[in-house]
């Protein structure tokens, strides 16, 4: 495989990941608000027994 080629295949490569880890990044930030939101409403259920 020439050079150029394997750079070729590493920058797709890396591409896929950097999709990836923002992919990843985006979940993250969603479960982070659901959890906060659960939290909220644990809470206030808390409060009101």
């Amino acid at each position: 495989m020439a050079d150029e080629d394997r750079i070729v295949k590493i920058e797709s490569a890396v591409a896929h990941l950097e999709q990836l880890t923002e992919t990843l990044n985006e979940t993250v930030i969603e479960q982070d608000k659901t959890l906060r939101r659960l939290n909220q409403q644990l809470e206030q259920l808390t409060e009101r027994m």
